[in-house]
């Protein structure tokens, strides 16, 4: 591939150069207009080199690119996506491990403990349903001093 890309730029530049050019109209040809002629040339065949270059370079960059960044595990199971997801909430320094629980089931992330905020809240779970392979996020997250939402109904159930 490379080398094809290499040899288109060659060929190219050899064309381009012995195409012919006339003299500009009411030009003579003498030495100081021949060696104009051939000055402006060269530098039309260099601006073509270097724009057949950069774009070849352009091109291999992508791929490179391509390669570089493909997921790693593009259908991860329960364990590889609980582990995406608590790299991207704990990536935030003001998010402790030590408030937030995660788990996983069937691509179906649960979050338990407390934030200080609702907007953290909802910052969070936006985050995690952002993650590629979720396939739901269920929230029993809540501010301190409230009840988790899951206890809620338990409290709420009539004694019998």
């Amino acid at each position: 591939m490379f080398l094809f890309i290499i040899g288109a730029v060659i060929g190219g530049a050899i064309m381009y150069a012995v195409k012919s050019r006339s003299l500009p109209t009411g030009a003579t040809a003498n030495p100081q207009n021949a060696a104009e002629f051939a000055s402006a040339r060269v530098r039309d065949v260099a601006g073509v080199v270097q724009k057949q270059a950069g774009n070849a370079a352009g091109k291999v960059y992508g791929t490179v690119q391509e390669v570089v960044h493909k997921p790693d595990n593009p259908t991860p199971d329960d364990g590889a996506l609980k582990e995406r997801v608590q790299t991207e909430i704990f990536r935030d320094p003001e998010t402790s491990r030590a408030n937030i629980n995660v788990g996983v089931v069937n691509g179906v992330v649960t979050l338990r403990g407390e934030l200080p905020h609702p907007e953290d809240i909802n910052a969070l779970i936006a985050r995690v349903q952002s993650i590629p392979n979720v396939r739901d996020v269920q929230s029993y997250l809540h501010l301190p001093n409230t009840v988790a939402p899951n206890k809620q109904e338990v409290i709420d159930a009539p004694k019998s």
